[in-house]
């Protein structure tokens, strides 16, 4: 078990040097292959919609409701809902300045039907109905980058932007104050893309990942504590923790149960070759999976998802396939088996696996 030190701060330290539940070492030279149908089964495969209304650019995240599929556009700044079999409904909101639209989406929730977007470039929190109809709009004096609305307030990076030089901070309901600041730092650190928060809906707790120490935390009310620390060893290629040689980078950090998934090494695109790696670790049994591309899927799904989940949402995983991206071969192989109506230039594909007990 690994000491954290305390890291955050007001009047008094709300992390205790304690050790956190669990503690891996990362071995990135063992690299194998995951066997989805180990610990998942197929749910559906689901190809969304191409219209020009709702032509997706770069999903940044999808959330699943009872009826629709909620998907970010994180390319092109929009939010869109789909029904359950990929078919487009609508938008969610505009792009505009005024409190009911959006210039730059920094991360999106959704609570009970009612959906939250975190526009960066205005400071606000923006929340409407699953129907796209505008509830209402509330501004920050601090920049946020991506959030976690809890009910003592919201949690969110804010990169140094406060007199502290915090870069995590707790804000109070009217987003006007700083309740609680986290990971004080002497300079500006790079922000580089990541979930930072997550949910995992098994027990309705949320988790943060800090990318600069390798440790996930759980959200307690008003503080965090350490959860689950990550150490990679000998693979640490460089001291300094903010150089692209440095094998850690945890992101994209998703946890249902006792299954977690996250990604390090951080891959600057979905291009091949792909630099970066993904693990899976059972927190059950503690077995560890860590992979590139090899992963086993369902029969039925031909051509294999990109490695990188989408999220974790109404406890199915989220894969894609982006057809623009597939070689020729492959493309046409996917058009052969399963959807002849998809090209080039369709939206992309979501696989849905329900993750077992």
């Amino acid at each position: 078990m690994v000491c954290i030190i305390s890291a955050c701060n007001n009047h008094s330290n709300i992390i205790k040097q304690v050790s956190p539940v669990y503690s891996f070492k990362i071995n990135a030279d063992k690299v194998s292959k995951l066997n989805l149908q180990d610990i998942a089964d197929l749910d559906r495969i689901i190809p969304l919609e191409t219209k020009d209304e709702c032509l997706i650019t770069s999903i940044g995240k999808v959330l699943l409701t009872d009826s629709s599929l909620i998907v970010w556009d994180k390319g092109s700044n929009n939010v869109l809902i789909f029904d359950n079999i990929g078919q487009y409904q609508r938008s969610i909101g505009s792009k505009g300045p005024s409190p009911e639209e959006y210039i730059n989406i920094g991360d999106i929730q959704i609570n009970n039907d009612t959906i939250c977007i975190l526009d960066v470039a205005t400071r606000r929190i923006i929340k409407y109905d699953i129907y796209g109809k505008f509830i209402s709009s509330i501004q920050s004096k601090y920049y946020l980058y991506t959030f976690n609305m809890v009910p003592e307030g919201c949690w969110g990076i804010n990169a140094h932007q406060n007199e502290d030089h915090y870069n995590l901070i707790l804000l109070d309901k009217n987003l006007q104050k700083i309740k609680q600041g986290c990971f004080r730092s002497d300079k500006v650190l790079p922000l580089l893309p990541t979930n930072n928060f997550s949910k995992n809906e098994k027990n309705n707790e949320s988790i943060f990942h800090y990318q600069y120490n390798d440790t996930i935390y759980k959200i307690q009310k008003d503080s965090i504590t350490p959860f689950i620390a990550l150490d990679f060893g000998k693979n640490k290629e460089s001291e300094d923790i903010n150089t692209d040689n440095y094998k850690g980078h945890i992101h994209n950090v998703h946890l249902y149960g006792d299954h977690l998934f996250f990604s390090f090494n951080h891959a600057s695109s979905n291009n091949m070759p792909y630099e970066g790696y993904n693990c899976y670790i059972s927190l059950k049994n503690s077995k560890m999976k860590i992979y590139t591309f090899d992963v086993v899927h369902d029969e039925k799904t031909i051509v294999s998802p990109l490695p990188e989940i989408i999220n974790i949402s109404k406890g199915k995983l989220i894969y894609q396939i982006v057809p623009s991206e597939l070689p020729d071969n492959i493309f046409n192989k996917l058009r052969e088996t399963s959807f002849e109506v998809v090209n080039s230039e369709s939206n992309p594909i979501l696989i849905l696996y329900n993750l077992k007990e």
